[in-house]
């Protein structure tokens, strides 16, 4: 146990697509930190808020567990510095900026990184043909089309051809925010976490290389259903490695992201191109940055024990410096 850390709150739930998730990472932290000793406590968000506001002060640090859009991005972070609360650092406004893919995107194109060709347009309301041409002048057909503020397999529709397009046709028509279209990219497709040692420098552990079955694409239900094969460490080349590894680092850097992330890169024979960075990625027995943190021969208590001294570390140098 960490000296000075008791009492360690979780905060989970939400009611959007990703609640289950979000609970099956919470459920996994609260047991390995109470195997630990430590006294956990879970709430459930944000029909239990009030009360975490209510008692926050009994907590010496918090885990925030909520995937997906409206809390993952910057709000819990938000309320946490607001009520002085330690947490798996990264400031609101990385969590905010990261989550919504066409802010991502923006800042680590300026920052050098690779990116895919997009546009962003209105779809809602538009008639199937008005959205069909402008996807079409564009150019990009095969496209990918992104909701801007959902998790990294939530809200994307792949187009490969036309029929695709009048399979998501209706859905598309009714997404009242503007969406991110981007050129479909072929390839191999690979995920780089980042840890920070306790010096707060940033880590990359060991790639995790994502290989969905035969014919189908790595969206929600082959993130979960244990037929998508996950290589790590994985079997690339020094040089392949190292291309990976500083996308990962400068889009962490860029975006401000802070004790640890999670960056999906896709590798095609133009090469590499960022396609997001997850803020709060998954904690369950299937997620991949555990893997990643067991293939360095860290176990997952190492990893949260690290986290928390990450968190402690800088808040304190933040709130109390000197």
């Amino acid at each position: 146990m960490i000296s000075g850390i008791q009492n360690i709150a979780i905060l989970t739930g939400w009611t959007g697509s990703e609640r289950d998730v979000s609970l099956r990472s919470a459920g996994c932290v609260e047991e390995a930190l109470t195997q630990a000793g430590y006294n956990v406590t879970v709430f459930d968000i944000p029909l239990e808020l009030g009360r975490f506001i209510q008692v926050h002060k009994e907590f010496h640090f918090a885990f925030i567990m909520i995937h997906g859009k409206l809390w993952e991005d910057g709000k819990i972070p938000a309320l946490m510095e607001l009520l002085k609360v330690p947490f798996q650092w990264a400031p609101s406004e990385c969590h905010a900026a990261s989550l919504n893919k066409i802010w991502a995107k923006a800042i680590v194109s300026a920052a050098g990184v690779p990116v895919a060709p997009s546009s962003n347009h209105l779809f809602y309301k538009k008639s199937h043909a008005e959205i069909l041409s402008m996807i079409e002048e564009a150019g990009w057909f095969p496209c990918v089309i992104k909701k801007p503020k959902e998790g990294s397999t939530i809200g994307v529709y792949i187009l490969l051809n036309i029929e695709d397009f009048y399979k998501y046709a209706e859905e598309l028509e009714f997404i009242d925010v503007p969406v991110m279209y981007e050129k479909y990219l072929d390839g191999r497709e690979f995920t780089v976490s980042i840890l920070h040692d306790e010096s707060w420098n940033p880590e990359v552990l060991p790639i995790v290389e994502i290989i969905p079955p035969d014919g189908c694409f790595f969206d929600f239900e082959n993130k979960y259903n244990g037929m998508t094969k996950e290589i790590c460490p994985a079997d690339i080349d020094d040089a392949t490695q190292e291309i990976l590894n500083s996308i990962a680092l400068k889009s962490h850097a860029a975006l401000m992201a802070q004790g640890y992330s999670r960056t999906d890169i896709i590798m095609t024979k133009e090469g590499a191109f960022f396609l997001e960075l997850n803020t709060i990625p998954g904690f369950t027995d299937q997620s991949l940055f555990p893997r990643s943190g067991k293939a360095k021969w860290l176990e997952f208590i190492d990893v949260l024990e690290r986290l928390i001294i990450i968190g402690r570390d800088r808040y304190t140098s933040l709130w109390f410096p000197g």
